[in-house]
């Protein structure tokens, strides 16, 4: 099937009649469609196309998905110097030659799950600020050093090993970088000067070390650090691993898909075994039943004497009886609270497919799959607006 021009206008939004949804048709070429002049946001995922070179002169184009499709380069969208999000994710692209020379408008940029094995055709898009790399063959990032307004870099499943020259991104606040062939991480040095990343993946890569150069300690550097990933990492075998961690990094909420913020830092095993007290195991069987402690006793004694009408309470007894009621109702509200928070992970956690399930206190973006998300990449800036059409964020 072909895609020609009258054929697109027909996938034109009724809505929004800069947007067109040419999306799993079965289309295999992509013919001229410069016609189509208001055309600034097209999806053509999901289709057979083996080249965009119909796209060529639609340079108004700021969007475009053509995920799930069979592409081979990125040589057609040389002249499409406007577009601020490109998602071709679940293509056969080799190569990032011939792609854009320099770009001050593209923002996001979505090619997981090609066959890259160089991203030094991406070195001039200084205005990136997401790029996703994950399930490709690219072996070193250091091309990549003069992106520095990046705020969200995906690189797991590749074959990097050296940790890549991330000190010049100060805005960087997600990392992935599971499943490579790392072995160690950069000074704590170089590490502080990027005070803003909150999350960091770097399960199943060979690091062993926790002292000395290279070594896991270096991470007291990263005090932004809300979630970390080592599943899978050699060094997450020394039983002291864990522990350490969290004395370097006193900020940190979520470690290897498990909460150790709160009550979940001080009752948490080695292992991430929970550690519940009687009273715990009370609240955890019947979450409407308040703390077992000495106040609540002190509630039910008054509460016996004035219903059996033996002695009237005394000061201290309404005292007791009145700040139980008080704790009784913080701790309600705690466990609102709590419930709140340990469902927002636990919807993380299924949205961490890849990545070793890692979650992750801002959920990823789902790249469209049809109806489904992928769920696997970092979140696509909410403000750029136009992006809605090619990445939704999970809530």
């Amino acid at each position: 099937a072909r895609l020609t021009a009258a054929k697109l206008v027909s996938y034109v939004q009724e809505d929004r009649p800069s947007h067109a949804d040419a999306s799993s048709r079965g289309f295999s070429v992509c013919e001229d469609l410069s016609d189509v002049t208001a055309l600034t946001h097209i999806n053509l995922q999901g289709n057979k196309l083996q080249n965009l070179s119909g796209l060529r002169r639609n340079e108004g184009l700021l969007d475009i998905n053509a995920s799930h499709n069979d592409l081979q380069s990125l040589e057609d969208l040389q002249r499409l110097k406007r577009l601020r999000i490109l998602n071709l994710g679940w293509n056969s692209i080799k190569s990032s030659d011939g792609f854009l020379e320099s770009s001050d408008e593209l923002r996001v940029l979505v090619l997981n799950n090609n066959e890259l094995r160089s991203v030094h055709g991406f070195r001039n898009l200084v205005s990136l600020t997401t790029l996703v790399l994950s399930h490709n063959l690219v072996e070193d990032l250091t091309a990549l050093k003069n992106l520095t307004n990046l705020r969200k870099l995906s690189a797991s499943f590749n074959r990097i090993r050296k940790f890549p020259d991330v000190h010049r991104f100060a805005s960087l606040s997600e990392l992935r970088l599971s499943h490579n062939k790392i072995a160690s991480l950069p000074s704590a040095d170089s590490l502080s000067r990027n005070g803003k990343l909150t999350i960091l993946d770097l399960g199943h890569n060979p690091l062993r070390s926790f002292d000395g150069p290279g070594g896991l300690s270096n991470l007291k550097a990263l005090q932004a650090l809300r979630n970390l990933n080592l599943m899978g990492c050699p060094i997450r075998e020394v039983s002291s691993c864990q522990a350490d961690v969290l004395r370097l990094v006193p900020r940190l909420r979520i470690l290897d898909a498990h909460r150790v913020d709160g009550v979940g830092r001080r009752g948490r095993g080695e292992k991430g075994k929970r550690i519940s007290s009687n009273s715990e195991k009370q609240q955890n069987d019947d979450p409407g039943s308040p703390p077992t402690n000495k106040r609540t006793n002190d509630r039910e004694s008054v509460r016996k004497r004035r219903a059996s009408g033996e002695v009237q309470p005394s000061r201290a007894e309404e005292n007791a009886e009145r700040s139980s009621g008080e704790m009784v109702a913080k701790s309600k509200g705690h466990r609102r609270k709590s419930k709140s928070t340990d469902d927002a992970g636990n919807e993380s956690v299924r949205a961490h497919e890849d990545f070793g399930n890692v979650p992750t206190s801002q959920p990823i973006v789902g790249v469209n799959k049809g109806s489904a998300q992928t769920a696997e990449e970092p979140n696509i800036e909410p403000e750029i607006e136009e992006g809605k059409n090619t990445a939704e964020a999970v809530v």
